[in-house]
This record gives C-alpha cells, sequence and structure tokens, in this order.
C-alpha cells in the first residue's frame, strides 16, 4: 500500500512540473533556475510525458523524495525507468499477463501470471538436454518445450551471473551485454522485495516472502493479494526445491507491478487510490 501512496505523490509532482509557471517551478527546495529551463524546454519538445526526461532536466530520484518528503518516491522512479528501458521506452504499455521463467542448468521452472495478480500455472520446467550434446537436438528439445508454454503479453527470462563472456571469448561480446542488462534485472527484483541477502540465505527469504503470499499473510509491494489457486499451493508445497518456483514468481509479480506504476505515472490524466 506504501507504493501506492508514493504513485499519489509522485503523479502529482509531476502533474506540478507539467503544468505550473517556471516563477512556482523556481520556489521549489532544490530545483532552481537551471532546472526549470531544463524542464520548460522539455516540456516544449514532449508535452506532458515527463516522467521518461525527468534525469536530462537534472530532476532524480533523490530530488524527488526530497521533494515528497518520501523516501520511496525515489525507488519507484528507479523501478519505472528500468521498466522503460527493459521495454525500451513504451511509457504507456501495460503488462496485463507475464509468463516468468527461471532458467537454470539441471532446473528450471515458469510461471504464467495473469490480471489480478492471479497465478494461472505454476511449474518446473522439464528439458532432457541431449547427450552426447547436439545444438540441433538441443534445439529442437527446448523449442518444444517452449510450445507448451502459456500466450501472455509479455516474457520475462532468468539468467545466472555467472553466464557472461570471458576475454577468451570476445566473440559472445554482443550477448554478454544483453545478458547484463537481464541479470541486473534480477537485482532490481531482489531490491523490490528487500531481499538483500545471498546465496542460500536469499533462497530462504525469497520462499519465506512466496508462502507469505500464498498464506495471505502478507501483500505485494503495491498492495496486491496474490491469488494462488489450491491445487498450484499444493503443487508448491509438496516440492523438495522451492527457489526455482520461488524466483519465478517475484519476477513476474515485479515485472507487473512496474508495469502498473509506469502507466499509472506515464498517463495524463491523474488517478485515485481507488483506480490503481
Amino acid at each position: 500500500m506504501a507504493y501506492r501512496k508514493t504513485c499519489e505523490r509522485l503523479k502529482q509532482l509531476l502533474q506540478t512540473f507539467s503544468c505550473d509557471t517556471a516563477v512556482n517551478l523556481a520556489q521549489m527546495k532544490g530545483v532552481g533556475k537551471i532546472k526549470v529551463r531544463n524542464i520548460m524546454k522539455a516540456r516544449e519538445e514532449y508535452g506532458g510525458k515527463l516522467i521518461t526526461h525527468l534525469l536530462q532536466c537534472g530532476v532524480g530520484p533523490a530530488l524527488l523524495s526530497s521533494i515528497t518528503q518520501d523516501p520511496l518516491a525515489a525507488e519507484v522512479l528507479n523501478c519505472v525507468l528500468y521498466y522503460q528501458r527493459l521495454t525500451q521506452g513504451s511509457l504507456g504499455l501495460k503488462i496485463d499477463s507475464v509468463v516468468s521463467m527461471d532458467l537454470g542448468v539441471i532446473n528450471s521452472a515458469f510461471v504464467h501470471l495473469g490480471s489480478g495478480t492471479r497465478v494461472l500455472s505454476w511449474s518446473h520446467l522439464h528439458l532432457q538436454m541431449p547427450r552426447p550434446y547436439s545444438p540441433e537436438l538441443c534445439y529442437r528439445e527446448v523449442e518444444n518445450v517452449l510450445r507448451t508454454l502459456p500466450s501472455a503479453s509479455a516474457y520475462c527470462l532468468e539468467l545466472q551471473t555467472h553466464r557472461r563472456a570471458s576475454k577468451n571469448h570476445t566473440g559472445f561480446l554482443g550477448i554478454s551485454v544483453h545478458l547484463r542488462v537481464l541479470e541486473a534485472m534480477l537485482y532490481a527484483v531482489a531490491q523490490y522485495f528487500n531481499l538483500c541477502a545471498r546465496g542460500r540465505a536469499k533462497k530462504k527469504a525469497a520462499v519465506d516472502a512466496v508462502i507469505s503470499y500464498i498464506n495471505a499473510q502478507s501483500l505485494t509491494p503495491m498492495g496486491h493479494q496474490v491469488v494462488v489457486p489450491s491445487d498450484l499451493a499444493e503443487y508448491f508445497f509438496l516440492r523438495t526445491k522451492k527457489d526455482d518456483l520461488c524466483d519465478c514468481l517475484l519476477q513476474a509479480i515485479a515485472i507487473s507491478e512496474w508495469s502498473e506504476m509506469n502507466q499509472w505515472l506515464g498517463s495524463t490524466q491523474p488517478y485515485s487510490l481507488a483506480q490503481i
């Protein structure tokens, strides 16, 4: 719920940046004449869609937190800006459903999260890699597994940090850079759910967070209740290895809620808290 209130404060502040006079803006704490000049120029060039261009105007997350007197303002703006980078600047893009996958060398899992933060399907993925290794057979196996995934408006992949190109494999530099961007997302997800521990401690924290959602003991950072049907909850509790299932679910929730923040703050019309 705290994130909702923060979004409301940011929405009001963005409307002020978009509509108020230069004189009034210059009187705001930490803004000043140079930032006002940049804001007025951005308003002429981009209209009311200022959120994407705040950093160029010199208005960063720390300043927004100071103006709103809300420490979560910086986190919300960072989530929205990161989401826009992931979606290539799609300011109004709303994700209605997401398939999120946690990919491991041995164990993999996916979740299909629909509207209302409802889990539609949730399971481990079973990839039978050919031995000896054959690129053609491997491709066919991956293709067959992917064909079983449900249709969604967005797909999100988790990639582990050890999969990187070394100096002896410079031919993979482009792929490696792309993987770093995706892996940065994992760090953002961990921060979003306050999973700052590492290794086994992080896995336990993720499992504990998901169990609290299933048992309706806590809400998501945006104040939603995660709805997990009884058969999927039973599947989860019967699994010995739960961290893959937890990672893909938390990843899906984060992407869904960042999309919600992005649409709310990026819209031209004000929302009330009841509408989010």
